[in-house]
């Protein structure tokens, strides 16, 4: 996964590398990851996403995540975050109750 020269950038925030490294350090690069496993890191070490407050549920948590990154993978391309490249993918999974068909996001964090 290459992201482009001009591919954007994830906005900066004081733990936004953190979370990067922090993930690269637990051996989970390369690996798809849901919103709600980046949010259970950041919590576990006390990583701060923007925007995202300690005191809503895990699950509501993982939604404002997913609508704060969301706008960045638009156009489908990997973006930057310090020195490592972050993927998008997508996926119909069925829903746990049975009714239908549901998207999954997750993303990969790599090296380029």
């Amino acid at each position: 996964m290459n992201a482009p020269r001009n591919a954007p950038v994830i906005p900066r925030s004081p733990d936004s590398g953190c979370l990067a490294i922090k993930i690269a350090q637990m051996g989970e690069l390369e690996t798809e990851l849901r919103t709600s496993r980046l949010c259970e890191i950041s919590r576990d070490h006390e990583i701060a996403i923007p925007g995202v407050a300690g005191d809503h549920d895990e699950e509501r948590q993982a939604q404002i995540a997913g609508r704060i990154v969301g706008p960045l993978f638009k156009d489908g391309m990997p973006v930057e975050l310090d020195g490592f490249e972050v993927g998008r993918m997508e996926r119909e999974e069925a829903r746990a109750d049975g009714k239908g068909n549901k998207i999954v996001r997750t993303y990969v964090f790599s090296r380029p």
